[in-house]
C-alpha cells in the first residue's frame, strides 16, 4: 500500500541520516497497512490517513483538531458572526462531550441546553471518546433538520432528551438596554469582527439617553470567546493608556519564542471612568476571561459571578492541501498581573453561584395602598411613589434577570456600602 510505502521511505531516511528509525512509527504503518487489506470494510489510503490524522489530534488537548474543507469554513464563519447548526459551544473532557455554553438566543438556548451538560448520544447514537470534530459534525446539519441530544446534568437524576431544530444562526455581538434609568447594561454573546465599533456607538447611546449613568454592567456570562484582537480592542474602550506603548492587556506564550506576543491597546476610556461591573460564569471562556481578567487587574471593574471557565490555550490554524487546515494548541494566555488562564480561569471580586429566582409573586399596588396616600396630588406622595417604584423595578430585574444582576445593579448604585 502507499501508507506503507511512505513511511517506510521515511525511515530509510531517517537511517540514512543517522538516525534509529521509531519503533512507533514502523508500527503505525503496520496498522495502517493490515487495516487496509483485514478490516471488515474496505478502506482507502485517504479514508485510513483521515482517521488517523484525526485521531493523533484529537488525542492531543480538547482543542486539537483536524479542520476538512467544511470544518474549516464553518470555523471561519463563526468568527463572523455565522453559525449552521444549534449554537452550542463544547469540550471534551475526559472523552465526554461537554458544553461549554449555548449561545445566547440559539436554537440550544431555546431548548433548554445548559453549560455542564455532558451529551452522551446524538441521534441515538454513543459519543464518548469519538473526537470533538465528529461529535461536532455530528450535531451539525442542514437547517430545518432536527437533532436529538441526550445529556445528564448533574442536578438531574434521569438522562433527558432534547430535541433541536437546527437553523442559520446569526449570533448577535452584543445587545443593550437600560436598567433603573441610570445603570448602562450590555451583553456581550461572542468576540467577532465588528465588536469594536458596535460597543463604541452601544456605550455612546446609554451615556446619551441614561445621562447621567452611575454605572455600566458588562455581562460575559455565557460567552464561549472569539477573536482574541477582538476582545483586546473592546477591552482597551474602558482603559486610558499612560504608557507610550499602550496598556497591556494579554501575553502569549508559545513553546516556540518567536510567537510570543504581548498585545496592548492605545485606546482611551470613553465612559470617563463610569463604575463598572464585569460579570462571568463557569461558561466565560477565553475572550471573555481575557476582557475580565484584564479589567479587574486594572481596577476598573469589579467582577461578579462565578469562577470562569479557564480556557487560556492559544490554538493555532495552519492551512493545509486541499483547502483543509489543523488547529493546534501552541500555547497559553497570560493576564497582566503574569497569573496563567488556562485551567484557573478568573476568580470574581464577589462570588454568587448562578441561579435564577423564578415566580416571584407580582404586587398589585394601588394608590390608596401607599401610607398615608393623600385623595390629592401632593409632593410627599410623589417622592413615596418613585420609591416604590425604584423598588418594583429592582424586583423586576430579580425576577426577570436572576440574582447576578440584580446584586451588580445594587452594587453600583451604593458604591460606598461595599
Amino acid at each position: 500500500m502507499a501508507i506503507l510505502l511512505v513511511v517506510a521511505l521515511q525511515c530509510m531516511l531517517a537511517c540514512s541520516l543517522g538516525a534509529s528509525p521509531s519503533s512507533k512509527a514502523l508500527e503505525l504503518a503496520q496498522i495502517m497497512h493490515t487495516i487496509g487489506y483485514q478490516y471488515i470494510d474496505e478502506l482507502d489510503d485517504n479514508t485510513i490517513s483521515d482517521k488517523a490524522i484525526r485521531g493523533l489530534l484529537s488525542k492531543l488537548d480538547p482543542h486539537s483538531e483536524y479542520l476538512d474543507q467544511k470544518s474549516y469554513d464553518q470555523f471561519q464563519s463563526s468568527h463572523d458572526g455565522i453559525l449552521q447548526g444549534i449554537g452550542i459551544e463544547v469540550t471534551l473532557k475526559d472523552n465526554h462531550l461537554v458544553v461549554v455554553t449555548p449561545i445566547d438566543q440559539s436554537p440550544a438556548a431555546k431548548a433548554g441546553v445548559k453549560a455542564g451538560d455532558t451529551i452522551t448520544h446524538v441521534d441515538g447514537k454513543y459519543v464518548y471518546n469519538i473526537g470533538l470534530e465528529e461529535a461536532i459534525s455530528a450535531i451539525q446539519g442542514k437547517p430545518k433538520t432536527t437533532v436529538s441530544l441526550t445529556i445528564i446534568r448533574a442536578d438531574s437524576a434521569e438522562p433527558k432528551v432534547i430535541k433541536i431544530e437546527r437553523s442559520p444562526i446569526n449570533i448577535p455581538s452584543l445587545s443593550q438596554r437600560l436598567l433603573l434609568n441610570h445603570i448602562g447594561y450590555i451583553k456581550l454573546s461572542l468576540f467577532t469582527h465588528p465588536l469594536k465599533s458596535e460597543l463604541e456607538a452601544a456605550i455612546k447611546n446609554l451615556m446619551r439617553v441614561g445621562n447621567p449613568l452611575k454605572g455600566i454592567v458588562i455581562d460575559l456570562r455565557n460567552n464561549p470567546g472569539g477573536l482574541l484582537e477582538s476582545a483586546v480592542d473592546a477591552t482597551g474602550l474602558f482603559l486610558n493608556s499612560t504608557a507610550d506603548m499602550g496598556t497591556l492587556i494579554v501575553s502569549s506564550k508559545h513553546r516556540n519564542k518567536l510567537y510570543n506576543q504581548e498585545y496592548y491597546t492605545k485606546s482611551r476610556d470613553i465612559t470617563n471612568g463610569v463604575p463598572m461591573v464585569v460579570l462571568v460564569n463557569s461558561a466565560s471562556a477565553s475572550g471573555a476571561e481575557i476582557m475580565a481578567a484584564a479589567l479587574q487587574h486594572y481596577k476598573r471593574a469589579t467582577v461578579i459571578g462565578e469562577r470562569s471557565f479557564g480556557k487560556g490555550s492559544i490554538q493555532m490554524v495552519i492551512p493545509l492541501a486541499n483547502n483543509n487546515a489543523m488547529k493546534l494548541t501552541t500555547g497559553l494566555y497570560y493576564a497582566p498581573s503574569g497569573k496563567s488562564i488556562q485551567g484557573l480561569g478568573v476568580q470574581p471580586d464577589i462570588e454568587i453561584p448562578e441561579q435564577k429566582l423564578v415566580n416571584l409573586p407580582k404586587l398589585d399596588i394601588r394608590e390608596g395602598q401607599y401610607y398615608n396616600s393623600l385623595p390629592k396630588k401632593s409632593k410627599a406622595v410623589i417622592k413615596r411613589r418613585d420609591t416604590m417604584q425604584y423598588h418594583l423595578d429592582l424586583l423586576d430585574i430579580l425576577n426577570r434577570d436572576g440574582l447576578t444582576l440584580y446584586q451588580a445593579v445594587v452594587f453600583l448604585l451604593n458604591p460606598l456600602e461595599h
